[in-house]
């Protein structure tokens, strides 16, 4: 009764956690932008880039080799085997469309030298 004020809730560590959260990510933003954005970071980048550009050129190189030797089909080989085999079914269709033409006009040709069929059965006379 003394006291009319109502009771202060207690402090919500999770909304600090956020906030600090909040304030370190902006400025771990900013730092990183400005070192980005220095002569320095893109030679470094490059270089980088660099180094890893020849890595995998030299490992490709290398399983290339390996699988030569081991006598597996490498990526290229089946890539080109993929490419020959895509032709051929190509042609093939090619060939079975040409086919079902001709055939399809002899069909019709054979039909037209055809005599008539003027007999009738005998049930029919």
């Amino acid at each position: 009764m003394a006291d009319s004020k109502p009771p202060v809730p207690p402090p919500d560590p999770f909304a600090m956690w956020r906030e600090w959260v909040t304030k370190s990510e902006h400025q771990m933003n900013a730092m990183l932008n400005e070192m980005m954005g220095t002569e320095e970071f893109a030679r470094a980048s490059g270089n980088w880039v660099e180094a890893m550009t020849m890595f995998q050129q030299t490992m490709s190189e290398g399983a290339q080799r390996y699988f030569e030797m081991a006598g597996v089909p490498t990526r290229t080989d089946v890539a080109e085997l993929s490419e020959r085999l895509t032709a051929v079914e190509e042609r093939l269709q090619r060939i079975e469309a040409l086919l079902a033409a001709a055939v399809g006009r002899r069909e019709q040709q054979n039909e037209a030298v055809r005599p008539a069929r003027t007999r009738r059965p005998p049930s029919e006379r």
